[in-house]
């Protein structure tokens, strides 16, 4: 066998720490740069701010709602996460964006990318540098996924993937020569083959499982049984074998509802039972039909009269300063308050309704959680606050230093739970067929501590068959992977972004492979349309679900 050959130490280097993007490399993309202002250095990472960090040999000490490029030596060496240190090498230093400057930083910097800065911008150069360092990260990538494959025994053509390896070896080594020996040579249009051949060996080191959750988040725009039926027919032959259909949307149901529910059917379908005919189109094609519910959430604006939360004002969770969503919502999203009773009552006598006429495989909960937004906490309407005055004999304000708040995030968290406990108890009732998952927010601990959402409880009390961690991004991997560890008897469906525009379709190929090799139970996507777009079933089709799967949940 011939031998591997080796790959830069900047590669190694950049693989051992975990730092492999996962991001488009522009193969036919001249020499170019991007610049972008900055609200200064050293200082603060506020909402929205682009700020460089260049004390070489500290950390940024950011929290975890940003996203960070290390450049060390005036390279791109790394990108994603908070927190990180900065180089101690000559030219190094950390770009760390919030909010609007997240989405300029993932979209723009790639791995290997030269970098500089003034005190008013940060200028990122792409060349055909970047490009080889790109074209030697993906060679190493499909060797480790080739070994790892090996190790993990895995059932793939070992023998024909190890001569197309080799195969690339010669290629780059050929590529190289050319380059080389004529600085004017196309690198990006000689090698966008060989990326190519890197990107589809690599997906075919992925087995093929028979038994995996592939799944799409839908909201539903058909107003026919044929146009649900062609619809279905199209993921079906994505490879999806599990639909997670958006009940409850703009305030309004799919399906009809009783005449006395203060949920209404979307007008537009009136007459059109939208849910049967999504559950016969999946049912008939052996995928799973699993209708996904917003909890709290219930519609937004307040000048719409279909919303729940508008026919009862009294219901609506209130923030710390006195309103019923953030000062920056312009949607005017509409919550309800997990602490009052008779919102409970509501929504489980629905949920019951639903339970009981329709034939679904499961019930997932979504915004089964408080409403937050930076320095606008809720749960400050009346009962909630009585409530927690009646035990603690204390009134809460929003004060993270008071003796008191880890009580008050407690006790907000402790209805949510109680309404998840509910919801199994209800669905063991009724019809104990139904899975019932959750929607969560990928970082558990964050996840309890900002929206009150204990999902590590509602694991290991048993009250979930399924969970969704929204992994919506890049960087993820580690985390899944111990959201795979703490959740020993519940499937694990990694929720995948394919409506972010920075992700393309091979990026999310790659996202829900590594979701496989991790050992979640599968991934994912939000949403259908995206998926259908960016046509990344194609892709999937070729690697990781070119066998046929039914989801390991199927009856």
């Amino acid at each position: 066998m011939k031998r591997i050959k080796r790959v830069s130490l900047l590669v190694v280097l950049i693989l051992l720490v975990g730092l492999l993007p996962q991001v488009t490399l522009k193969v036919n993309a001249a020499s170019y740069s991007v610049s972008t202002a900055i609200n200064g250095i050293n200082v603060v990472r506020n909402t929205n701010y682009m700020v460089v960090y260049n004390v070489r040999g500290s950390n940024t000490n950011t929290n975890i709602y940003g996203y960070e490029v290390v450049v060390t030596a005036g390279v791109v060496t790394s990108v994603g996460g908070n927190n990180n240190s900065i180089p101690s090498d000559e030219g190094s230093f950390v770009v760390s964006g919030h909010g609007t400057s997240i989405e300029w930083l993932k979209k723009n910097v790639l791995i290997g990318m030269k970098a500089s800065y003034t005190n008013k911008s940060v200028t990122f150069t792409y060349d055909n540098d970047t490009l080889l360092t790109h074209l030697d990260l993906k060679i190493l990538a499909m060797k480790d996924a080739y070994f790892n494959a090996r190790s993990t025994y895995r059932i793939i053509d070992y023998s024909g993937l190890m001569q197309r390896i080799e195969a690339v070896d010669d290629e780059y080594e050929l590529l190289l020569t050319a380059y080389n020996s004529d600085k004017s040579y196309d690198l990006s249009k000689n090698s966008a083959p060989l990326f190519a051949e890197i990107t589809e060996i690599k997906g075919l080191c992925s087995e093929s499982s028979g038994v995996e959750m592939r799944g799409v988040w839908i909201r539903p725009t058909q107003t026919t049984t044929t146009a649900v039926e062609n619809y279905v027919q199209q993921l079906y032959d994505a490879g999806i074998n599990m639909i997670c259909i958006e009940t409850l949307y703009s305030s309004t149901m799919i399906m009809p509802m009783p005449e006395d529910s203060l949920f209404e059917q979307n007008p537009l379908w009136k007459g059109f039972d939208m849910l049967q005919a999504f559950i016969d189109a999946c049912h008939s094609r052996d995928m799973e039909l699993h209708i996904w519910m917003p909890v709290y959430y219930v519609g937004h604006g307040l000048d719409n009269t279909a919303c729940v939360g508008v026919k009862k004002p009294e219901w609506r969770t209130v923030s710390n300063t006195g309103q019923y969503y953030s000062p920056g919502d312009e949607s005017k999203f509409v919550f309800l308050s997990p602490a009052n009773p008779e919102v409970k009552k509501f929504l489980i006598d629905t949920y019951r309704y639903i339970l009981t006429k329709y034939d679904i495989d499961g019930f997932q909960l979504d915004y089964i959680r408080y409403y937050s937004s930076g320095e606008v906490d809720f749960g400050y309407d009346s009962i909630t606050t009585s409530a927690f005055r009646a035990k603690y004999c204390v009134t809460p304000s929003y004060n993270k230093k008071a003796s008191y708040w880890d009580d008050w995030v407690a006790f907000r968290a402790g209805f949510v739970t109680d309404m998840v406990k509910s919801v199994r108890n209800l669905i063991d009732e009724v019809n104990p067929d139904v899975l019932l998952s959750a929607d969560v927010s990928a970082y558990y601990e964050s996840g309890y501590e900002n929206i009150y959402q204990d999902s590590v409880t509602w694991l290991r009390e048993g009250y979930l068959d399924m969970i969704h961690p929204m992994a919506y991004g890049i960087g993820y991997t580690n985390l899944m992977e111990d959201f795979v560890n703490i959740a020993e008897d519940c499937y694990v469906g990694v929720g995948l972004g394919a409506y972010l525009d920075m992700l393309s379709s091979e990026d999310l190929a790659e996202q829900a492979e590594d979701m496989a090799r991790i050992g979640a139970s599968g991934s994912v996507f939000f949403e259908a349309s995206a998926f259908l777009r960016k046509e990344v079933g194609e892709i999937l089709n070729k690697s990781l679900y070119r066998n046929r799967a039914i989801p390991p949940t199927l009856n």
